[in-house]
């Protein structure tokens, strides 16, 4: 068995597969038919669809997503045979899940049992549940208020606080200034469970429209007994980056969204994960009428064996929940995941289900626009580019379970950020399907022109996206400006000083800093978008040593064009 702790300080839900004996005793059974539902006339198919699914379900189907009574999809959506599930109880199979879309249902058996059920006339294939081990977290302290103060200081909407980077890294700021906030969008988020008692989620409390427990089988998705200490501080992290609202400290892409919360993993060194929990909970958020699912949990496998999933299996169509998440799509809910935190280990390819052909997954880059190196690599395997688009995914701000603030990196961090714009567009123009919502996400990256299988198409930018979905020509700068730095002078305590630069094509910037003897300190690059860009610099020099007091030179270059000037380093 390969290592399984790559990953530890990478807050991504991360998963590799353990070949237990406990882990033979779950399977999936998958039926042949919908029994006595396929007698029904067409009618009374429609009528029993409309008892299960929601109204607001049902008209995001008919706007978004295939026609909700075309044949395949009634028929998917029809319940399972409760005859054939009373017959599986009786020879001992102990149900845990039930899919309507895959006409399956997970659960324990003996060897015995099973070889008895595989006779059954109404069983068309058994196969073990996948399982993996959840790989513990850490976070770091978030960065202090004043290491950000002078972002976004002009803000009109709203004090971003720690929040700032991030949020102007992809112009989601420019869209608040409009109103969109997410606000009328239903996004579910997938994830371990859920602080609400945090400052920062108050609102989503009030927005809050059902949550559900798939690993305890209830409606509490906040910590309770049986769970482990830190079980929902994942998931209150993510909810916090794509939604919470604490002025002064973090502000979301998509505070005004309502949202499903969903827990769908157990977070204990001791406890195996299954992918069935991801798959109830797609169903679930669907019936409830979600528009957006997002979800910073992946599978990825590194062992061989029956039970094992292969890159082969990273092709859109194989794994379960790839096939939930291709439901989901179908049936017009958009499914943002993270990509995953592979690329510098053996495995390197994204996880399902990224690979899904109706998921936008997301791959991480760091301060300077750069991907990180954990961030999983493309291509699926059967040739498709992906990741779709990246986000920030080093030290980003969110909620921690002690009641502060903390960062942390991977694509867990990157994932809610985008699913946060694609709410922001999606309040804006909620007509959009999601096949126009993934061409509008993805041509708003940085390298939309010449997507790759590092970055896919590129850096999401919110502006871009939401002009993009109104057929509004983006105008790039007309000429090259770099703008004086901020804050200048600075003082070394204050952390970070930021260099506006606008560029009328996509490429690198190079910031050069002398000092007055003209010797140079230190050299910045940063990949930059044909709009403003921000590159950080942290007020130290090429070993990392603080500069001292006084004044310093810097220089502006790129292919568009050149600038210099004097900044201020106080004590």
């Amino acid at each position: 068995m390969k290592s399984t702790f790559l990953f530890v300080l990478i807050p991504v839900i991360l998963f590799t597969l353990l070949q237990t004996g406990w882990s033979q005793h779950r399977y999936w059974v998958f039926l042949k038919d919908k029994g006595n539902y396929e007698q029904l006339s067409p009618e009374a198919q429609r009528l029993e669809v409309s008892r299960l699914v929601s109204p607001r379900a049902l008209e995001r189907r008919s706007r978004r997503g295939t026609d909700v009574f075309n044949k395949g999809n009634m028929w998917q959506d029809l319940p399972l045979e409760e005859n054939y599930l009373q017959q599986l109880k009786k020879r001992g199979f102990g149900i845990h899940a039930k899919s309507r879309w895959l006409n399956a249902v997970s659960g324990t058996a003996t060897p015995e049992n099973l070889d008895e059920i595989r006779e059954l006339p109404f069983v068309k294939s058994v196969q073990p549940v996948k399982v993996w081990k959840f790989a513990r977290v850490k976070y770091r302290a978030a960065p202090a208020k004043s290491f950000y103060k002078n972002l976004l200081r002009d803000s009109i909407i709203v004090d971003y606080g720690s929040s700032a980077f991030q949020t102007e890294f992809h112009n989601i700021h420019q869209l608040h200034y409009l109103g969109l906030n997410g606000a009328g969008v239903v996004v579910a988020m997938f994830d371990t469970g859920f602080r609400l008692s945090h400052p920062a989620l108050q609102t989503v409390k009030q927005q809050l429209l059902a949550e559900y427990d798939f690993v305890q089988m209830d409606s509490v998705t906040a910590n309770q007994p049986g769970d482990a200490l830190s079980q929902d501080s994942h998931g209150t992290f993510t909810l916090s980056v794509l939604g919470g609202y604490a002025p002064g400290d973090v502000v979301g892409p998509a505070f005004g969204a309502n949202f499903l919360l969903a827990k769908t993993e157990k977070v204990d060194q001791e406890i195996n994960l299954e992918e069935d929990n991801w798959a109830m909970a797609a169903e679930w958020a669907e019936r409830q009428g979600a528009d957006i699912v997002s979800s910073s949990l992946g599978y990825s496998v590194f062992d061989t064996g029956q039970n094992s999933y292969t890159y082969r299996d990273i092709d859109g169509e194989t794994t379960i929940v790839t096939r939930a998440a291709n439901e989901l799509g179908r049936r017009g809910v958009l499914v943002v995941n993270s990509a995953g935190n592979e690329g510098s280990n053996s495995w390197h390819y994204i996880i399902a289900p990224a690979d899904g052909f109706y998921v936008l997954a997301v791959g991480a880059l760091d301060a300077t626009n750069e991907v990180t190196g954990f961030s999983s690599r493309g291509p699926t395997s059967d040739g498709r580019t992906k990741p779709d688009v990246c986000a920030l995914g080093s030290q980003v701000v969110g909620a921690g379970v002690s009641g502060g603030y903390v960062s942390a990196s991977g694509t867990s961090a990157s994932c809610p950020l985008a699913a946060g714009i694609a709410a922001q567009v999606l309040q804006a123009y909620p007509d959009l399907n999601v096949f126009q919502m993934l061409d509008i996400l993805r041509r708003s990256g940085d390298t939309s022109r010449f997507p790759n299988n590092d970055r896919g198409w590129g850096k999401i930018d919110a502006r871009r996206a939401w002009a993009f979905a109104g057929n509004q020509s983006y105008q790039p700068p007309e000429a090259f400006r770099a703008l004086p730095p901020r804050p200048n002078p600075i003082r070394r305590s204050s952390g970070v000083m930021f260099f506006p630069v606008e560029l009328k094509n996509p490429g690198q910037i190079r910031i050069d800093i002398y000092n007055t003897l003209g010797q140079r300190i230190n050299t910045l690059y940063y990949y930059g978008t044909n709009m403003q860009n921000l590159v950080p610099w942290n007020v130290r020099n090429f070993h990392g040593n603080p500069l001292a007091s006084g004044m310093y030179l810097y220089h502006v270059s790129s292919a568009d064009g050149e600038n210099s000037g004097k900044l201020v380093v106080l004590q």
